[in-house]
């Protein structure tokens, strides 16, 4: 699991140095909506999903006597 994490956030980690060298984002006006609904979505993540994802968590666990 943490061989898994460790590969996911070395790829973020790329993602974010080499955006520098993407030349269409030059190009391409960002949008007021774009923005928009980006934070709606990560607002989605915190307010529905992730209190869901803890209550399966706890039954998962109560399940398996961790």
């Amino acid at each position: 699991m943490i061989l898994v994490t460790f590969i996911l956030t070395l790829g973020f980690v790329l993602i974010h140095i080499f955006t520098i060298h993407l030349k269409f984002l030059d190009k391409i006006p960002r949008s007021r909506f774009l923005s928009i609904s980006g934070g709606v979505a990560v607002a989605y993540v915190f307010i529905h999903i992730l209190p869901q994802l803890s209550e399966h968590q706890n039954e998962i666990e109560e399940t398996m006597d961790i």
